[in-house]
């Protein structure tokens, strides 16, 4: 749910709720680089010169529910009915053994990363089967009665491409995945000032 950062009361009736105006938030959610208030607030929604400073729980794409349409199954994300979706890939579920967290890939421009919202999860994590034990990563996921081998690779990758999720995510990866992670953040990453500032907003899974 999106709020703006200062709301008091943090809860469905304080949340954005138009579903035209999140479409079109979600939709312009990038990875802060734009020299301003990069630490406090790791994203940013782009209106025009205008610039929606976003912090979140976790990380900003959040799905919540999975739907079959014309015998695809999607993950909706934003609140927006069915308007926002990924097509959902089952080999691709990663869980985060330190959090339980569920997690499925996004789009490279919000890092690369989704999660999987929690009451969603929990249904999915009920067929998990865990070869190397539950206190490590599941290694398969039955899915409408298909087992699939679950790619190991896709999440630590992601974390490795870019400095804002790599900060999130680099203390809950295996010692042997975080020692080939590069502490020194690129220089390609660094931006340029932005020119205007709109309200702060922050989301909450």
């Amino acid at each position: 749910m999106l709020f703006l950062d200062d709301s008091k009361m943090k809860n469905f009736t304080s949340c954005f709720k138009e579903k035209k105006f999140l479409e079109f938030f979600f939709k312009r959610i990038r990875l802060n680089k734009s020299g301003r208030y990069e630490k406090e607030f790791p994203y940013i929604s782009l209106c025009g010169r205008e610039r929606n400073f976003i912090r979140c729980d976790d990380v900003p794409i959040v799905y919540t529910h999975i739907v079959n349409i014309d015998s695809t199954d999607f993950l909706l994300y934003g609140y927006t009915g069915d308007s926002m979706k990924v097509q959902f890939q089952p080999e691709k579920v990663y869980m985060l053994p330190d959090t339980g967290r569920v997690y499925h890939p996004a789009d490279d421009k919000y890092g690369g990363v989704g999660l999987i919202r929690s009451k969603l999860a929990i249904e999915i994590s009920k067929h998990f089967t865990f070869e190397n034990g539950e206190h490590n990563s599941p290694t398969q996921f039955t899915w409408k009665d298909k087992k699939y081998t679950l790619d190991q690779l896709w999440f630590p990758q992601s974390v490795e491409k870019n400095y804002i999720i790599r900060k999130l995510f680099r203390r809950h990866l295996s010692p042997e995945l975080r020692s080939n992670l590069s502490t020194v953040r690129p220089a390609h990453e660094h931006a340029t000032r932005a020119t205007h500032a709109c309200p702060f907003l922050g989301l909450i899974t």
